[in-house]
């Protein structure tokens, strides 16, 4: 049974799967670029290069809001599979080889969408705390920041 479940993540489901990598890479490209921002907040600070700091800040936000997204959006897919797979159903021809597969590749479906949405939910619980606070130290740093630079150019 095991192994037709994973086997299902390569055929019937593999759209979960392709979302799934592509989930894990915004997550971790979101991971990356708090390290930079927490790495170089001091260096911006003090040579006042805000924009350097602005750009990579929103370009976090931006990864952040789009891997919270995807995550939310697995239980969807599940459901997604669960309801194609159950149109695949003929109940007429009474061929019930047909109905079990069917029925199958739904629930497949369905647990693929909730397993890769706990297991990005999880993800997200260790690292949410530690991007967040990246997000708003940058802010700090533009907000002291943009006085200094509105004093410069006058």
């Amino acid at each position: 049974m095991a192994s037709k479940l994973f086997e299902s993540i390569t055929t019937n489901d593999s759209y979960i799967l392709w979302i799934g990598i592509f989930t894990f890479i915004v997550g971790l490209y979101c991971f990356i670029r708090a390290i930079i921002i927490r790495n170089h907040i001091e260096e911006w600070n003090r040579t006042n290069c805000i924009s350097t700091a602005s750009i990579i800040r929103n370009d976090l936000a931006v990864a952040y809001n789009l891997f919270l997204t995807l995550i939310s959006i697995f239980p969807l897919l599940g459901m997604f599979g669960t309801v194609m797979g159950l149109l695949n159903v003929d109940f007429v021809a009474g061929n019930m080889d047909n109905v079990k597969a069917n029925f199958f590749t739904a629930l497949t479906s369905t647990a693929w969408g909730i397993i890769f949405s706990i297991v990005f939910k999880i993800i997200n619980a260790l690292v949410a705390n530690h991007i967040e606070a990246q997000i708003e130290e940058a802010k700090k740093v533009d907000k002291l920041i943009s006085p200094k630079r509105s004093k410069k150019s006058r």
